[in-house]
């Protein structure tokens, strides 16, 4: 059996409950003797049961349809975090089932009265002793919704993985470009200066290799074609003539 309903409920509010023994003192202190023996070592899982199947010689034939998790301590009584089966689960909240019957174990008091000190079990009921008991708090998520989660947050991780790496590209290429705008206007004010001669113009000598970027500018004016492809030919053009020589 599966339980993977979760539900947090108020298991008994703080007052005094009478009882056949005599009368029951729950507070603070039973409160927080019930959560530390919960939690202590070796501690068992504290059953929850349709009814009261363990006050019978037969309780071990009985499964129980869920488990109490957790005891809290609240501002006004004390709640339990219980997971159920899914036939118990709908029960609850469809209000066929609408209580809790808390069986535990008691300290006497110098009064006469007893403080529960230990859980032992719970029965749900429609017919509680005590009023309030099983009231539902809260609902958490079930597994599934828990394991959508998960599973949406490695997706986004992954994406937000794959956008940085395209981010990375882009600034890489926008370096390139960069680089090579830079070089254009390095190249535009040194022609204008009249360091440099343009490609149409009458040449006095030999063009040089620092002479390509206004070279490179001029021809990619002139013929409409890609800066970069203009310097890279007007590269390999020198280069040939240079072996030439």
């Amino acid at each position: 059996m599966t339980f993977n309903r979760e539900f947090v409920q108020i298991l008994c509010p703080f007052g005094n409950w009478p009882h056949p023994r005599g009368m029951q003192i729950v507070d603070e202190s039973s409160a927080e003797k019930m959560r530390r023996n919960s939690e202590a070592a070796f501690s068992r899982k504290i059953p929850i049961y349709m009814g009261h199947p363990d006050d019978k010689c037969t309780r071990h034939k009985v499964p129980p349809v869920g488990y109490v998790q957790k005891i809290c301590l609240t501002d006004g009584g004390i709640a339990v975090v219980s997971r159920y089966c899914e036939s118990a689960a709908e029960k609850i909240r469809g209000g066929q089932i609408k209580a809790m019957s808390p069986r535990w174990q008691m300290e006497p008091l110098s009064d006469g009265s007893y403080r529960p000190v230990k859980l032992i079990s719970v029965g749900l009921t429609n017919n509680p002793n005590i009023p309030d008991s099983g009231k539902i708090i809260s609902v958490s998520a079930k597994n599934e919704t828990l394991k959508s989660a998960r599973k949406l947050a490695r997706e986004i991780f992954e994406q937000c993985g794959k956008f940085e790496r395209t981010l990375g590209k882009c600034a890489k290429r926008a370096e390139d470009i960069g680089s090579t705008i830079k070089s254009a206007a390095v190249a535009e004010r040194l022609h204008k200066a009249g360091k440099i001669k343009s490609a149409g113009e009458k040449k006095t000598e030999t063009p040089r290799l620092r002479d390509i970027p206004a070279l490179a500018l001029e021809r990619s004016k002139k013929l409409g074609e890609p800066y970069i492809k203009c310097f890279a030919a007007l590269r390999k053009e020198m280069g040939a003539c240079a072996n030439k020589q």
